[in-house]
């Protein structure tokens, strides 16, 4: 209501003004129009009430590591050393393990020999975060340490063969 008054004053100054310029008679055209649009565009808008919406919890951010695919046995390489140091696999048939290097720019293999030394496996050496799959030959039943060749003393663990 305000601003309608205010307008209208504004209106009747103008109207004035153009009466004293020397004008002799005013016109329609001396006095500003005020369309319906002008007012509901000079009203203020309502004050907005704020809400509190409501914010969904982060979702878990996807592993940079892909699942391995399916192998019989997993062996995990990262941080200079086996996670997986101690393993079970199938006796007396081939199987596979899935070899996962987590250590970007690092190589490491699998080299697995007999509890009397004789190599049993040695895998292809893999640079940098990927999951390999090697195919062992069947084993006998025994313990069968493994090692990285590139990591000897650091990375050792223990296959056994039920």
């Amino acid at each position: 209501m305000i601003l309608v008054r205010s307008l209208a004053g504004v209106a009747l100054v103008m109207f004035a003004a153009a009466a004293c310029s020397g004008s002799a008679s005013p016109t329609a055209s001396a006095a500003p129009t005020l369309a319906p649009a002008s007012i509901a565009a000079a009203s203020p808008s309502p004050v907005a009430t704020p809400t509190a919406t409501p914010v969904p919890s982060p979702s878990p951010a996807p592993s940079s590591t892909p699942a391995p695919p399916k192998t019989d046995v997993t062996i995990i390489a990262q941080g200079t050393k086996f996670t997986t140091p101690d393993v079970t696999g199938p006796a007396g048939k081939q199987f596979t393990i899935g070899f996962q290097n987590l250590d970007e720019g690092a190589s490491h293999n699998l080299h697995i020999r007999s509890a009397a030394g004789a190599e049993v496996f040695t895998g292809a050496r893999v640079t940098g975060v990927v999951t390999t799959v090697y195919h062992v030959p069947a084993l006998k039943a025994g313990t069968y340490p493994f090692i990285c060749d590139v990591h000897p003393v650091e990375m050792t663990g223990t296959l056994t063969v039920p």
